[in-house]
């Protein structure tokens, strides 16, 4: 089995795992032979966790129809041991194959001292595995990355390398391992597609960077970066520094990641303007921003969100867990955080929250399933539920929740679930078990809520009692 069979298969079975299916169309079909789908075609899922579905096997499978060429970068010059810069014989195979293809990297270690460039070809950067295959940046500069999508490329993938700088960075100089910015690109097309697996990455400002437009000319179809272990530096906690970030995509898919910032910077997912968006089983590790932020983007040509699901992560040591914000006139109709375990949250979000879901002035958002998460160790709060003026919350399920020792920054002080805000909180279930430790006020505050319907509840060593 060739490269492009291996991947083919590993994202067909990822996605029959995750119950993929087309709306009004067949699911995709084991060993990527056929499917009824058709790109750009609303997608969902049969899984337990109702997260969209995300047709990388057949996505990705086009893409690679485009890379038929293959050539290793031995055969151009490259040499990989770790001393001699092969940043000019790396290029060079990159121009040199007709039209796109897969470049190969054998176990080695390539130096290079500049960004290597797509130059509108359609490229698969493919090492033997990561641990072999290391591409290592060997200098410090403002802009310089290791991989740049650029002209008018419209498949990207990277898979089975390391990507590093030779020493970590200490500052902020906005350097990437992948970058794929459609949006400052003049020759961008529209609908260009960004695959990452298998990868680490180290020594970086930003992991994997993907921005389309803010308009509807140049969006990108699917932003994925699943199995890959991602850790970013920067000067100190106040640093722009994400592990994964992307902007102005129909389809985002993070999965299976281990993003770690350091305590160097800011969010280890960050999502801007995008339409369908799933983060799922990933661990996030100091995050000095937040670990997960997704908001929406008011301009013209935007994207309206339609579904984020952010399912089964683990959060250890993050300022915050999630913030998810709607903003504008727009209707999100579906959001979940569901099956997710938070360790040691620094109280960073919305009125202190771990978890804040935010419909800001105007926006609204409907069916928000908050179930099976557990928390323990928390500064403040574990959800806030805040409507802005003239916003709306609607459809809130809290079920089976579990909130260990919280409000520890100010004993006495913090709700394990709180609302606010000038807007209107429809209806609410709520089952759980609570215990304050002695620092938690009690369990919940949902004076603001329409409806509220309690399932079993337990809540101990709490200083007041909960409020309906």
């Amino acid at each position: 089995m060739n490269l492009k069979q291996v991947a083919c298969a590993r994202l067909c079975a990822l996605n029959l795992a995750l119950g993929v299916a087309f709306v009004g169309g067949a699911a995709v079909l084991a060993g990527c032979a056929t499917t009824s789908g058709t790109a750009g075609q609303t997608l969902i899922t049969n899984g337990p966790d109702a997260a969209m579905a995300l047709d990388t096997a057949t996505r990705t499978r086009a893409a690679q129809s485009t890379l038929n060429s293959t050539a290793s970068v031995k055969d151009f010059g490259a040499v990989g041991d770790g001393k001699t810069d092969d940043t000019a014989a790396i290029q060079t195979a990159i121009n040199a194959l007709p039209g796109g293809g897969t470049l190969f990297f054998p176990q080695g270690i390539y130096i290079t001292s500049a960004t290597l460039v797509t130059n509108g070809k359609n490229v698969w950067f493919a090492g033997k595995d990561k641990d072999g295959a290391i591409i290592e940046v060997n200098r410090i500069a403002a802009g310089l990355h290791a991989i740049s999508l650029t002209g008018a490329t419209k498949y990207l993938l990277v898979s089975n390398l390391t990507l590093r700088t030779q020493s970590p960075l200490t500052s902020d100089r906005g350097m990437n391992a992948i970058r794929a910015d459609i949006g400052t690109n003049v020759l961008a097309v529209d609908g260009a597609e960004l695959h990452v697996w298998n990868v680490r990455i180290f020594g970086f400002n930003f992991g994997v960077y993907a921005s389309g437009k803010n308009v509807a000319s140049a969006k990108f179809d699917v932003v994925h970066v699943f199995d890959s272990d991602i850790q970013t530096q920067g000067a100190n906690a106040a640093s722009v520094s994400d592990p994964l970030s992307a902007h102005h995509a129909r389809i985002v898919h993070f999965h299976g990641n281990v993003l770690d910032n350091n305590n160097l910077g800011d969010h280890g997912v960050y999502v801007i303007g995008s339409r369908y968006v799933s983060v799922n089983q990933n661990r996030f590790r100091r995050a000095a921003g937040g670990a997960v932020k997704i908001i929406t983007n008011v301009a013209p040509g935007e994207l309206a969100p339609y579904a984020w699901i952010v399912n089964n992560n683990t959060f250890e040591n993050c300022l915050a867990s999630a913030t998810l914000t709607v903003d504008g006139d727009y209707t999100l109709p579906l959001l979940e955080f569901k099956g997710n375990s938070i360790l040691a949250d620094g109280g960073g979000g919305t009125d202190g929250a771990s978890v804040n879901i935010v419909a800001a002035s105007g926006a609204r958002i409907k069916n928000v399933k908050v179930d099976d998460n557990r928390f323990t160790t928390l500064q403040k709060s574990a959800l806030a539920l805040v409507a802005g003026q003239g916003a709306a919350i609607e459809g809130v399920s809290v079920r089976n929740i579990r909130v260990k020792n919280f409000g520890l920054a100010v004993p006495g002080t913090s709700w394990a679930i709180t609302a606010g805000g000038r807007g209107t909180l429809g209806d609410i279930d709520v089952s759980g078990d609570f215990d304050c430790a002695s620092n938690g006020r009690a369990a919940y505050n949902l004076s603001r809520f329409g409806t509220i319907n309690l399932g079993q509840t337990n809540q101990v060593s709490c200083t007041a009692m909960p409020v309906r």
